[in-house]
């Protein structure tokens, strides 16, 4: 295979392969050791990495569809094989022995990448590989909050390496990461224990501000390396992380104002804690649609000041179309007040740069 690229002998060699230790594992894999059966695994892993790599990074051909497919057939086998094999006896090391993997593929992707950097598909497909084994690491080794933690901060790291380095495909990992992080968070990290439900000061706080400084810091990567990105990704990426971060800081700080109710922090029971979580709801969004508001104001981001108008509109329709019905009549009344002072504040704004705004709209 050095020196053939018979990419089909190879896939047969591959599948035979595997075939044959599965074979061999059932029917003497109870009576020798781990160490044999994961070493003799090893070496088969070793002489396909060869088999799928060696011809391109010798002699600096670029490798076609089919050679990823052997390079990602032959991982994705090791991996889950080796798994099955180990979990049992080695379970608080895995994460550790898929990081092992996930550094041997990006050794194999600087090799590639220093031999022949005019083809640099082979070194991009292992440096995909050694991502993909990073990310499974964290959840394997770590847990809790922590897995949100460590995809936020390698999502932000792969946003800047790939200004730093000038590879696109590492801002589309770094969007996977983000995108699984959001995920794991809203999914696994939301819900608390309401007996010691501390206010703020709880892990949940933990994983989602990571995840939201994480977008901040990556939107602002984009803003900086502006001139590096495709035509494409000139507005929609910064939009969209903006857009995520301040859907999970939304998200968050409701969370904590119902919880807070819920826990009985504040001391209210039955209808009247419904309605302080609604009337809080409605204080968290309204507030937070102002802010956004006044910095798109103030710093003159049209997109801003759309999504900050858009945002106030939904505690505005809350009020008249829930919370007249639902809430108890003082809450009732500090909704409105409430409400009222922050379209008053808008008003002001628009009175303080109408030009401006006119300009934006029409």
């Amino acid at each position: 295979s050095t020196f053939r690229n018979w990419r089909w002998f190879t896939l047969i060699a591959l599948i035979g392969s595997l075939a044959s230790f599965g074979s061999w594992h059932n029917e003497y894999g109870d009576s020798v050791s781990l160490l044999t059966s994961q070493g003799s695994l090893t070496i088969v892993f070793l002489i396909f990495v060869g088999a799928t790599t060696l011809y391109h990074i010798i002699w600096r051909r670029a490798p076609e569809a089919f050679d990823h497919s052997l390079m990602v057939i032959n991982a994705a086998a090791y991996f889950g094989i080796s798994y099955g094999l180990l979990w049992d006896d080695f379970r608080p090391w895995m994460g550790g022995f898929t990081l092992l993997l996930s550094l041997f593929y990006g050794a194999i992707a600087y090799i590639a990448w220093v031999r022949s950097r005019e083809h640099v598909y082979l070194s991009l497909m292992a440096l995909g590989i050694a991502l993909v084994f990073l990310t499974i690491a964290v959840p394997v080794q770590l847990g809790g909050p922590w897995i949100s933690v460590a995809w936020a901060v390698e999502g932000a790291v792969l946003m800047w390496l790939s200004f730093r380095l000038g590879i696109y495909e590492l801002r589309l990992s770094s969007i996977g990461v983000f995108g699984t992080m959001a995920v794991r968070a809203l999914a696994f990290d939301t819900p608390v224990d309401l007996e010691d439900f501390r206010l703020i000061l709880n892990l949940r706080m933990v994983a989602f501000g990571s995840g939201i400084l994480a977008l901040y810091l990556a939107s602002y990567l984009t803003i900086r390396g502006r001139n590096a990105l495709q035509e494409w990704e000139k507005d929609n990426l910064f939009r969209a992380l903006l857009v995520g971060a301040s859907f999970l800081t939304l998200w968050v700080s409701s969370a904590e104002v119902i919880n807070a109710v819920d826990s009985g922090i504040v001391g209210f029971t039955g209808q009247t804690a419904d309605s302080v979580k609604s009337l809080g709801l409605s204080l968290l969004w309204g507030v937070y649609a102002s802010v956004v508001l006044v910095l798109g104001f103030v710093r003159g981001w049209r997109q801003v000041r759309m999504a900050g108008l858009g945002l106030l509109a939904v505690p505005i329709l809350k009020l008249f179309l829930i919370d007249t019905f639902e809430l108890e009549r003082g809450y009732r009344i500090a909704a409105f007040l409430s409400l009222g002072g922050l379209l008053l504040v808008s008003g002001f704004l628009y009175q303080r740069y109408s030009g401006v705004i006119k300009g934006f709209l029409f």
